[in-house]
């Protein structure tokens, strides 16, 4: 029979010091291989990060190029309350009354002919009629509309209100007919003068926020004549 006994120097025996040096080999492998997992995770999880910031990008850019407006249609009911009428409907799927023809109209008018001291509320008031002007032909007649009259010269000089007295739609398809009148004051003096206009519409596909934001239905101006309406003995 075999006996192992201690050293009186305080040292084990040699099967004393084989086994603590094979228990201090796995334990080192198991921490190596609990290292490896841990940095496996650390990049799984950068890899994880790194995939949703990715997407969230995309998802930005990607909203960007398709953006896209609807039409939530609402009726204010007999305790004044707004109540929300059927599903939202993509912009370009729903048709526009003549009333909404005829308000964006009147407005357009309104804002194009108006003349006051603010120079600020003047660029508003023209980037709001150029956002409803469909495009081409009719967006180089208002650039020749702008050159005559001059609306950003001498703010403040000439002071104009403008007051709607007439809105009708004409037999023609698409095309209205209006007549207002301009109020004008400049040097104490105040004069009114008649006016008419024929606006044919149409839509657009607002391509940005801001272009939405001022023209919430897409409608817009095809073409435009207006002109000063002449009286008897002028």
């Amino acid at each position: 029979m075999t006996t192992e006994t201690a050293e009186a120097n305080g040292h084990g025996t040699v099967t004393e010091l084989e086994r603590l040096e094979a228990a201090y080999r796995i334990i080192q492998q198991r921490d190596g291989t609990a290292e490896r997992r841990a940095f496996q995770w650390k990049v799984l999880a950068c890899a994880m990060i790194a995939a949703v910031v990715g997407l969230g990008v995309w998802d930005h850019i990607d909203r960007r190029e398709t953006f896209q407006g609807f039409v939530q249609t609402v009726q204010v009911n007999d305790h004044g309350e707004v109540v929300k009428v059927g599903v939202p409907k993509d912009l370009m799927t729903y048709e526009p009354s003549d009333a909404h023809y005829l308000d964006m109209l009147a407005e357009w008018v309104r804002k194009v002919k108006w003349r006051g001291s603010d120079k600020v509320a003047t660029e508003f008031n023209w980037n709001w009629a150029r956002a409803h002007l469909c495009g081409g032909p009719v967006k180089r007649l208002m650039d020749a509309h702008e050159k005559k009259e001059q609306p950003f010269t001498n703010v403040g000089k000439k002071l104009t209100a403008v007051e709607i007295t007439h809105a009708t739609k004409t037999p023609v398809p698409q095309t209205y007919h209006l007549l207002w009148n301009e109020i004008t004051s400049e040097a104490s003096v105040q004069t009114v003068h008649p006016w008419m206009g024929t606006f044919t519409v149409g839509r657009l596909k607002p391509q940005t926020q801001a272009v939405l934001l001022m023209n919430h239905l897409g409608t817009c101006i095809s073409a435009f004549s207006i002109s000063p309406v002449h009286l008897g003995g002028e």
